[in-house]
């Protein structure tokens, strides 16, 4: 391994003086440089920037915490070519966090940083800071990256805030990306049995059964072909960040009825046209019938869950061509696609 050791360290000062001299260390390092870092309890974000004139490949950074604990943090693997700069985020970083536990406007402190990268045909080259990277523990803010365990997979997601000033996950659970048209069926999903948790069952292609459950969690993948898989039925399986199944991450929940009336308000949303062009991107993802679990109306209309129910249904807003409203009679045993609210 070649190591490029920077030069260059502070005196004892001030956090203040401390976090100026950090940030005018880190901008001026070479090859790789940090412009900007955000550090919450839950994540990172690192703005970096290659300041070589030809292309270098990034395969991780690594950190030295104030205990003496070295992990790698980011591992990116990402080409950068001459100039270039790019926000890289792990945001489910929580071992060797400097800010776990501590209040936001808090100092961190990583005591050493490290660049792993290939340049040209010489791998494993190690640019090693000599300064700390010294900061202030930030809040997350909606636009930040949300990185989660979905069907048993690390995915991540962007955030957005909608026209109604909520901070919304930028995709459908289940969706591969942000849509790019109204009927993009890589954005389309999966589609969940009200009240469900994250089991299986809402992928449109898994297998049928028309037993009910009277369980929380069925204990299998397959989609219940009845008016609401369990009996008898339990209003409390989607409530807030707090249900029993909220198949959103910690601190994320399905929007309310209200809330999506008044995204539908916000936004002089009038059909599915609308409602695609808003923030949120949302698609005619379809249904899956409870009768039958076929999956219907793909391209043609879009069908989303809200936590509330209504006697023995459940809310939901759909949209179609020159329609959309919120509507409080579905049958809890249809498919439909779930987008996560920040709580």
């Amino acid at each position: 391994m070649v190591t490029v050791n920077l030069l260059g360290s502070f005196p004892s000062s001030g956090s203040s003086t401390k976090e100026q001299q950090s940030k005018a260390y880190w901008t001026g390092t070479t090859p790789f440089a940090i412009s900007t870092a955000k550090v919450s309890n839950t994540g990172i974000i690192l703005s970096v920037s290659n300041k070589l004139t030809e292309r270098v490949y990034l395969t991780a950074i690594e950190v030295q915490d104030g205990s003496g604990n070295n992990a790698t943090i980011l591992a990116p693997n990402q080409v950068f070519n001459a100039g270039e700069e790019a926000k890289i985020s792990n945001t489910s970083f929580t071992a060797f966090n400097p800010c776990n536990g501590k209040a936001t406007g808090s100092t961190y402190e990583f005591k050493a940083v490290a660049f792993i990268y290939t340049q040209g045909p010489i791998t494993g080259i190690r640019q090693q800071g000599s300064s700390p990277l010294i900061g202030k523990c930030a809040a997350f803010s909606c636009g930040d990256t949300v990185s989660f365990t979905y069907r048993g997979n690390r995915v991540s997601y962007g955030t957005v805030t909608s026209q109604a000033g909520k901070c919304f996950m930028d995709r459908n659970l289940g969706a591969s990306q942000i849509a790019t048209h109204y009927n993009d069926s890589s954005a389309y999903g999966d589609l969940f049995q009200w009240g469900r948790l994250d089991d299986g069952h809402q992928n449109r292609a898994s297998g049928t059964t028309g037993s009910t459950t009277s369980t929380d969690n069925p204990g299998h993948n397959n989609f219940i072909a009845a008016n609401d898989w369990r009996s008898p039925q339990n209003d409390n399986l989607w409530q807030g960040t707090d249900g029993i199944n909220n198949p959103c991450p910690s601190g994320w929940r399905l929007p309310t009825s209200t809330e999506w009336s008044a995204e539908i308000t916000a936004g002089s949303w009038t059909e599915y046209s609308s409602a695609y062009a808003s923030p949120l991107k949302l698609t005619t993802s379809g249904s899956r019938r409870y009768t039958d679990a076929a999956v219907t109306n793909i391209g043609v209309y879009g069908h989303y869950w809200s936590s509330t129910v209504t006697g023995i249904t459940a809310a939901r807003l759909a949209f179609g061509s020159g329609f959309i409203s919120t509507y409080t009679d579905f049958v809890r045993g249809n498919g439909m696609a779930v987008r996560c609210i920040k709580d």
